[in-house]
This record gives structure tokens, C-alpha cells and sequence, in this order.
């Protein structure tokens, strides 16, 4: 499942949790049968539910291109179809998206703005992978400056780059990332960034690598010990609910609900008395 469908079964997880361990308090408190067996059957269900949700979204997030290719379609002058079609899946897009709200976010990170500034994390992204920007390098080349021209590209999704800089292949300027080039006649203009949302110091460096991989790298690197110690976490689930069931087994009968379930068993049982 993606990130969305995850978190929701998850939240369903932990609302089911709650109801559960209401009703485990009070059939332990009362003695009450149904109550217990309920707790018992929800606390398993949940703890089923988490361990999968979590299992597929862990496979879901590191199936992915095999990292050689993925190397390859980030650097310089990679162009192809198959890059084409991972730049623009579904993965890389979303991706493209975090990397944007975090480079504007930094830039618009000032005292009182209430925005958060990730140039660590973009450095250390930058730094680690020895890249600069997301998309490759000198990559915007589905029309120089033509309005939309990377975007169509990207079937108009939200966190597609924009259009291209005036010089061929070359993304629009933004604060990190505004060359000025002498023409021969002496006028000044900038041609546009050679990367996409450079960040940090990176374009001292002259890398040729985009850093569309080491991006989910990094957040693979951040976030997969947490889903594995949730996923572990699923076993107090089986563990609670095997304690509710021991509990269930040794409460009388009498106590099951609902109540007219009790009344019919000593209409029965007057019944059969009746008999003699």
C-alpha cells in the first residue's frame, strides 16, 4: 500500500486498539466473558492487521529500480526511455515533491515564518551522494524556455520542476542557483541552473549526478528502523491477546453476555426440570 492507505489502516489499527483495551479493563474488572472475547478478537485482528500493513509498505518502499540503473538515469546526459519513464513514475514524483516543499522551505525559513529549515538534510543528501538538485543535471531539455515544456513532461503533476531556463536543457534560476554569463557583445544574462533545487554548497563541486536515489536512500535509512520496530511491536497484540484469552477460559458462564443469552440457557434448564 502507499504512504496514504498505510496510515490509514494504521490509524483503524490504533482506534481498534483503544476499544480494546476498554473492554479488556472492564472484563477483567467485572469478570465479564463476552467482553474479554472481544478484547481477545480485536487485540489479535489489530495486531494481524499492523503486521501486514506494515510488511507490504516496507516491501512497497524498497521495491524499486535496480540501483545501478537508477545511478545511471541521474547523471548527466542519460536521456532515454526507459530514464524517462523513472523519472517520471509515480516513486520519483513524490520524491521531486519532498525535495521541493524542503528546498522552499529552507529558503523561506526566516525568524516568525513558521517554515523549518532541512539544509541538513539536503546537504547531507548532497554530500552523501555526492550530487547536487534532484533531477540530472543540464535535464530539462523538452524545450528551451517553453512554458510547461518539463512540466507536460510530467503530465502537469504538482511536483513537476517547472519550465526550463533559457539556455537549452538548462532549469529556471532559483536563489542558490543564478548564473550570469558574458555574451560577446558584453550583455549580461543568466542562462538558467544547470541542476534542479541545488541546496547548500554543491555547485562548487562540479558533480554530474542528480540526486533522485540518494534521496530515498536517505529517507530509507531514517524511517525503516521505525516501521521495524513497530512491526515487532505487532507481537504485544498477540502476547495481550493471549493473556485475555486465559482469562476468558477460566470466568463462569454465567457471566457471558448479552444477558439473554443467560436467561435462555435457565429457561432451558427450568425446562428440563419441568421434565421430572
Amino acid at each position: 500500500p502507499g504512504p496514504g492507505v498505510a496510515g490509514t489502516f494504521l490509524a483503524l489499527v490504533a482506534a481498534a486498539s483503544l476499544v480494546a483495551s476498554l473492554c479488556g479493563s472492564y472484563g477483567s474488572r467485572t469478570h465479564n466473558k463476552f467482553c474479554l472475547l472481544s478484547y481477545v478478537a480485536i487485540q489479535v485482528a489489530a495486531g494481524v492487521l499492523q503486521f501486514l500493513t506494515i510488511s507490504l509498505a516496507l516491501r512497497a518502499a524498497a521495491d524499486d529500480y535496480a540501483a545501478e540503473f537508477q545511478l545511471t538515469c541521474s547523471t548527466q546526459d542519460s536521456s532515454s526511455p526507459e530514464c524517462d519513464a523513472f523519472l517520471m513514475d509515480e516513486k520519483r514524483v513524490l520524491l521531486r515533491g519532498l525535495w521541493k516543499l524542503f528546498y522552499y522551505s529552507t529558503q523561506n525559513a526566516k525568524p516568525g515564518s513558521g517554515n523549518i529549515s532541512y539544509l541538513p538534510e539536503l546537504e547531507t543528501i548532497q554530500t552523501n551522494g555526492q550530487c547536487c538538485g534532484f533531477d540530472p543535471p543540464y535535464s530539462c531539455q523538452y524545450g528551451p524556455n517553453t512554458a510547461g515544456s518539463y512540466q507536460s513532461y510530467l503530465a502537469g503533476a504538482e511536483a513537476s520542476p517547472g519550465t526550463c531556463g533559457p539556455e537549452t536543457r538548462w532549469f529556471n534560476t532559483v536563489p542558490t542557483c543564478e548564473p550570469v554569463v558574458d555574451q560577446a557583445d558584453g550583455v549580461l544574462y543568466s542562462p538558467g541552473c544547470p541542476f534542479f533545487l541545488p541546496a547548500g554548497g554543491c555547485l562548487a563541486f562540479g558533480y554530474k549526478l542528480g540526486c533522485a536515489y540518494q534521496t530515498r536512500l536517505f529517507l530509507l535509512a531514517r524511517y525503516e528502523p521505525l516501521f521495524r520496530i513497530a512491526k515487532a511491536l505487532t507481537w504485544f497484540s498477540v502476547v495481550s491477546g493471549t493473556f485475555g484469552c486465559g482469562l476468558f477460559m477460566k470466568r463462569k458462564d454465567s457471566d457471558v453476555l448479552p444477558t439473554i443469552y443467560i436467561q435462555h440457557q435457565i429457561a432451558k434448564a427450568d425446562a428440563r426440570l419441568g421434565h421430572f
